[in-house]
């Protein structure tokens, strides 16, 4: 049963109990009620919790709104009126009645904001909302709102996107983000919708069996929840109050059909969640982005760090969106994260602005925070008390776990307090009807889990009460914060109460630096965790940033004398650190390190042209890189040593870490890695990737040799090519940062054991290693005997190499699959050339693995004309188009090697595919590259013989639906976007590449490759299948085909006899199928 069917057991019905009981129960309700009636709040109201309800509660007083928040009334127009519609007082008043609209609060002026802004020009904020030549429509909108001033972030972004450009804006919850992408994007397409948008019928006459249309908005905003996605709507429907522009919202939990009719009367702003927009735009004839002007991303980090990634980019580089210059990207974000820095630098221009108000997972003075020392158990007689010490006021409640939301909101509930509770358990009509209630101060009482209340913006919120606080495991401090900025926004004041007990040590540092910070009382009880000195706090404001630009004197409205983009030099400033002066790489100004050039060197070209410092040109050809010679005849000791320079030069490298103490900011991309030197480096990781623990590299000499030496140096190139080095001769930290993350991300692994073998074989202190004259002193200790051991030879790291999986192989292997799984742990199951190109010996000798598997083929590219019959019947049995292939339309005959591991047991498909999302597809040449498993799709692995479609072994494509398979009509072979297919001859292979995406596969990530579509067409010269799994597996493996080889021969007997006919008799009755009437066989006799 769900924590909702549980609810709605606990109030109407009360467990059993005697006559004493119940009576002294009722008393106690009836003295709980009168209280709460007498301290002036509301009766409670009882809540209908059936799933499948999908009305609104009879109780729920909506004032005319519509049944789901996606069909509240919006204004409609009569194509008569013109650019601007006539005023509709019924419509202006449901609007913007008081109970819909926040206010800014008078507290706002004593706030005090640092506001950075970073871009090639500065952005002069506004002081006043008739500062920024608006549209006279959009000004009324906004006083209608109430909107007396402009937040800090207001002040910015408006003039910001009204001038054009690209932003990212950083800022505290609370701060009016909304208001701030809306105005300026509806203001510049006011008076244009006639002539941007796209034909749509007049509402006034809509007939939905004539006159629908396919929606063609011009804006679109996608943000990570249900209840952001309705409270954007809203604001939506205020601001384009008259304006023509008509705004629809989509989000999941409410039916499809509602949402569908309104994009068919036409939409020009659409708001959605992911996973419903991710739906609809499966559908073109109901939505396409063709026409798409703005693209905003709101809670960017929220969606993000909950796996929508991939959604993110497929809107920002998807095929139908509007890829036209005139396209602006707007990001908006409590934190700027890495993987939101990703998407800012490679989609938009150049010249984006950057906005930055206050400390980043900051909070402010206008929430009176107080933390109460309250044990688990006294928790609920804590909150009745807490919550009967003040007025009745709106009061948001915030629980870690959805059953203790339940049980919190029956306790008050049968105390006579009128409340309501939302978590995911929650259907959406349930959740609608909730929010409803709380906002219309029905049920002023809301308990909620933390994720559900992300973002929730209700008007007049005066008290938010952790009763439980976050742990550190779920955001800690961040989750805090984000929990009490539902109270003060936008210059209100509020306050927030946390019950804190011993079990919430994890996050009382950093609760203690909050109140610090915000000038709030520390109890007694974390007094312990206060340190000796305030001032030296170092604050995290969660951005994993690379530059925080120029701070704007003024703080409150950010002013307008300061700068932006700072000028500090690189990671070591003017002492020659990262990025300095005289290139020095990673160690300031230490002279006689030699070891302490940075691989990566400061390319001026691309250096930002503010920089009016004069920057000395470094001769790359200089620096110091890793080099990988051919095996020589030293011996073990001088190897060690060999070994151990390395890692010092390392080591030696970190003293970079010094320029963090002195408040300099790094400036990693603005530097490049030189081709030569990351070519070594790949070698050198190629090289050592196979070493254990507490190996040296010299160790790996004897099995060198100039053919694996050769192999190593082609493999790195390939995998260089990844990286496609750019016309500055080196590697941006764009790509390098863009093309680890997607296809290298074991790539540094190798580096581990090699460290642990440096820190315990030698005597490790670095104190002895500063730069100076001398070599390190060396002290005498007592030497520790090793314990006695057998020798044992060591599991060599590939038994037996195949035609495609050598040595070199394994390793560019271990860049994408970590190594643990691989090494020393791979056994041969299926090669083509041994066993045959067929499906029955595929199936024969992979099936049994319980195990992992990795699936190599490789084979040559056919040239774009048919040059055989069999060439000319794979030709036919695909569609028309022919996509170039992925090296050049001229490569015939090239090699080409891709592949995919598979961590489920094969199976024949059926009616589904197997696999799950750890599932990869990659290139290992003449590029490498990977395709990791989408959540568009589950269609990972199919194994098919014919005459099932599609016949053959492949990855990514669907299986037919059952109407499909019945009928035969399969029609051409049509590959999904990102696919792999062996058809069942096992003779030519395709592997198809379609840039839009939305199958089980990402596109390729790779900046040279990401948007382009190609089709490899092959016929197979090698098929391998690997199992991984080790000796232990392969054991167990061997036991069960034993087993399954005995059972067959004893199958066999039994269907031919052995010419005994006492023991052919005994082998039936075993079986079940003779002289036992309680078996469930028949009998011969």
């Amino acid at each position: 049963m769900s924590d909702a069917g549980e609810t709605a057991h606990a109030r109407p019905a009360p467990p059993p109990m005697t006559e004493e009981a119940a009576a002294a129960r009722k008393e106690q309700l009836a003295v709980d009620l009168a209280r709460a009636k007498d301290a002036g709040w509301n009766n409670p109201m009882p809540f209908n919790y059936e799933p499948a309800r999908d009305e609104p509660a009879d109780n729920i007083p909506i004032s005319g709104e519509a049944k789901w928040l996606s069909d509240a009334a919006i204004y409609q127009w009569d194509d008569d009126f013109g650019d601007v519609g006539e005023p509709n007082p019924d419509l202006e008043k449901q609007l913007y009645e008081d109970s819909n609209i926040q206010r800014i609060g008078g507290a706002i002026q004593a706030l005090s904001y640092d506001v950075t802004t970073e871009g090639p020009e500065k952005i002069h904020p506004i002081r006043e909302f008739e500062d920024a030549g608006l549209h006279p429509v959009m000004l009324e909108n906004v006083k209608l709102c109430q909107y007396a001033h402009p937040t800090p972030i207001q002040s910015y972004c408006i003039p910001a996107v009204l001038t054009g450009h690209d932003v990212v804006a950083v800022a505290q919850t609370g701060s009016g983000k909304t208001a701030a992408f809306l105005i300026p994007i509806l203001s510049k397409l006011m008076g244009k919708a006639r002539q941007l948008a796209a034909p749509r019928p007049n509402p006034v006459r809509y007939n939905p069996q004539t006159d629908r249309v396919r929606a063609e908005p011009l804006v679109l905003v996608v943000c990570p929840t249900r209840e952001l996605a309705c409270q954007i709507f809203d604001e939506a429907r205020r601001l384009c109050y008259r304006t023509m522009l008509r705004p629809c919202v989509v989000y999941g939990g409410a039916p499809t059909r509602n949402q569908r009719e309104q994009l068919e009367m036409g939409c020009d702003i659409l708001i959605a969640t992911p996973g419903r927009l991710m739906d609809f735009m499966q559908n073109l004839s109901l939505l396409s982005f063709r026409r798409l002007k703005f693209t905003v991303i709101d809670e960017a980090d929220e969606l993000l760090s909950s796996g929508w990634e991939e959604i993110m980019e497929k809107l920002f580089s998807g095929s139908d969106v509007n890829a036209d210059a005139d396209h602006t990207y707007l990001m908006f974000s409590a934190t700027f994260p890495k993987a939101a820095r990703r998407l800012a630098k490679e989609y938009m221009e150049e010249d984006y602005v950057r906005i930055k108000v206050g400390r980043v997972g900051s909070t402010h003075s206008n929430i009176k925070q107080a933390i109460v020392y309250v044990e688990d158990r006294a928790k609920d007689q804590a909150l009745f008390d807490l919550i009967f010490s003040d007025e009745p006021q709106r009061t948001l409640i915030f629980v870690n776990a959805k059953r203790k939301c339940d049980v919190v909101d029956d306790y008050l509930y049968n105390k006579g307090l009128p409340c309501t509770s939302i978590h995911a358990d929650r259907t959406q009509r349930e959740r609608e009807d909730a929010l409803r209630s709380f906002r219309t101060a029905r049920c002023p009482i809301l308990v909620a889990t933390g994720v559900t209340a992300r973002g929730l913006d209700v008007a007049n919120v005066k008290h938010v009460i952790n009763y439980d606080l976050p742990s550190t495991q779920h955001d800690g401090i961040t989750e805090y914060v984000h929990r009490i900025g539902r109270t003060a926004r936008i210059g209100n004041e509020g306050k927030a109460t946390s019950f804190y007990n011993d079990r919430n040590e994890d996050i009382a540092e950093d609760l203690v630096k909050i109140l610090i910070e915000s000038k709030q009382e520390v109890p007694d009880f974390l007094e312990q965790f206060k340190p000796a000195d305030p001032d030296t706090i170092e604050w995290r404001d969660g951005t994993d940033d690379e530059s925080d630009g120029g701070i704007d004197a003024g703080a409150g409205f950010g002013g307008d004398a300061g700068g932006f983009g700072g000028d500090a030099g690189g990671f070591g400033g003017d002492a020659g650190g990262f990025g300095g002066d005289d290139g020095a790489g990673f160690s300031g100004g230490a002279e006689d390190k030699t070891a302490s050039w940075s691989l990566a060197v400061y390319d001026n070209d691309i250096r930002a042209e503010a920089e009016e410092k004069k920057q000395e040109k470094i001769d790359v050809t200089q620096k110091m890189g890793f080099a990988v010679d051919e095996a020589g005849d030293d011996e073990d000791e001088e190897g060690d040593e060999e070994d151990d320079e390395l890692v010092l030069a390392a080591l030696d490298s970190m003293d970079s870490l010094e320029v963090f103490k002195h408040g300099e900011q790094t400036n990693v991309h603005h530097s490049i890695i030189p081709t030569d030197n990351f070519l070594k480096l790949i070698e050198l990781l190629l090289l050592i990737a196979p070493i254990e623990a507490q190996q040296s590299v010299s160790s790996l000499a004897p099995e060198l040799s100039a053919e694996r030496l050769q192999n190593l140096r082609r493999t790195a190139k390939i995998v260089l090519s990844s990286f496609v080095a750019d016309e500055h001769h080196g590697i941006t930290y764009r790509t390098f940062d863009a093309v680890l993350s997607s296809s290298l991300p074991f790539l540094f692994d190798g580096f581990n054991p090699l460290f642990e073998h440096f820190l315990f074989a030698k005597d490790f202190d670095l104190s002895k290693r500063k730069s100076g004259s001398g070599s390190p002193t060396h002290e005498t200790h007592p030497v520790i005997p090793p314990p006695a051991t057998t020798v044992i030879d060591p599991e060599p790291i590939l038994r037996d190499p195949g035609e495609i999986l050598n040595f070199t192989t394994l390793s560019q292997l271990s860049f994408i699959i970590k190594g643990s799984d691989l090494f020393r742990r791979l056994r041969p199951l299926y090669s083509g050339n041994t066993h045959g190109f067929s499906m029955g010996s595929f199936e024969k000798q992979v099936f049994n693995w319980r195990a992992p598997t990795i699936l190599l083929v490789s084979g040559r590219l056919l040239p774009s004309a048919p040059s055989s019959t069999r060439e000319r019947a794979l030709q036919d049995m695909l569609p028309p188009k022919r996509y170039s292939n992925s090296i050049s339309e001229t490569s015939e005959n090239q090699i080409i090697t891709y592949g995919a591991y598979i961590p489920s047991q094969w199976k024949h498909t059926g009616k589904m595919c197997f696999g799950d999302s750890s599932t990869k597809l990659f290139q290992l040449s003449p590029t490498h590259d990977v395709f990791s498993a989408s959540s568009f799709s589950n269609d990972y692995v199919y194994f098919n013989k014919s005459p099932t479609h599609p016949a053959g072994v492949g990855f990514g494509t669907p299986v037919p639906t059952q109407s499909q398979a019945s009928s035969h009509s399969y029609g051409v072979f049509r590959p999904a976007p990102v696919s792999l297919h062996l058809e069942d001859a096992l003779e030519f292979g395709i592997f198809t590449h379609l840039a839009e995406g939305g199958g089980s596969f990402y596109p390729s990530k790779l900046p040279g490759r990401k948007r382009k579509d190609w089709q490899d067409r092959f016929e197979i010269d090698s098929l391998e299948v690997w199992g991984c799994g080790g000796d232990d597996v392969a054991e167990a493996q061997r036991k069960e085909w034993a087993f399954q080889e005995r059972e067959a021969e004893a199958r066999r007997r039994i269907n031919l006899g052995s010419g005994d006919k006492e023991q052919d008799y005994e082998l039936l009755k075993l079986a079940g199928l003779v002289g036992n009437e309680n078996r469930s066989g028949g009998s011969m006799g």
